[in-house]
């Protein structure tokens, strides 16, 4: 099935460059977010020669079939649209389809690793956590999509959800590296001390004024070392 994409425009685009851009931009993110669940896993299995290989091999495949999707894409002119016309939007499914199966692949082999050392520590049960959560995310995102391409209804379901799930994919790997980040350097906080200082008032008009530090207020709070900022304080 063909998929249309319409622009307000009169005179005819380079179609098959226009969805080349596309794709040479999309795809990238995806084999990105795949690498990272790839080291991932690499990581977790403390560079186990065995599991670099079969990582490896999974990533190198999907990463086959993006540049196959890349190949089998095209876009012509539609006149009477007046936009670029996508050709052959079933082959979403196939690359879907690698694309969950690989993930899931490489999720399976990490939280093998992590399941037995969950009770290890704080960092394998963030892991843990972070594994479920992205085999559920990644589900959710990516089967309805892999669904309705393969049920191949007309032009416009096979690519509906496709962003959805593309975005599911890249949100996880991100997110969990953003949180393993946070979890590995903590906000630095450093006490600091506040005190106000000004001079006592005479108990007569006779004496000289004495200057002694008097404390009137003290401010004890928190600041953030690498940012600077006042992340709190109370008052005395």
């Amino acid at each position: 099935m063909d998929a249309a994409v319409g622009y307000e425009i009169t005179t005819p685009l380079n179609c098959e460059a226009w969805d080349l851009g596309i794709y040479a931009t999309l795809f990238p993110g995806i084999g990105l977010a795949s690498a990272l669940l790839t080291l991932r896993t690499i990581a977790i299995w403390n560079k186990n020669k065995i599991v670099i290989g079969l990582a490896v091999l999974i990533w190198i495949i999907h990463i086959s079939f993006l540049i196959y999707g890349i190949t089998q894409g095209g876009a012509q002119w539609n006149i009477e649209s007046n936009g670029c016309v996508e050709l052959n939007t079933h082959t979403n499914s196939k690359i879907l389809l690698v694309t969950l199966c690989t993930d899931l692949g490489l999720l399976t082999i990490m939280l093998f690793r992590v399941w037995h050392q969950r009770k290890s520590g704080d960092l394998w049960n963030l892991l843990y956590r972070q594994g479920v959560l992205w085999v559920a995310g990644a589900t959710a995102g990516e089967l309805p999509t892999i669904i309705l391409t393969w049920i191949n209804l007309n032009y416009i379901m096979n690519s509906i959800l496709v962003p959805f799930a593309l975005l599911a994919t890249t949100f996880c790997a991100t997110r969990m590296y953003r949180d393993l980040c946070e979890y590995a350097t903590p906000m630095t906080r450093t006490e600091y001390l506040s005190v106000d200082i000004s001079p006592m008032k005479p108990k007569s008009a006779n004496h000289n004024v004495i200057l002694k530090p008097q404390l009137r207020t003290l401010i004890v709070g928190q600041l953030d070392e690498r940012s600077g900022t006042d992340v709190g304080n109370f008052t005395v």
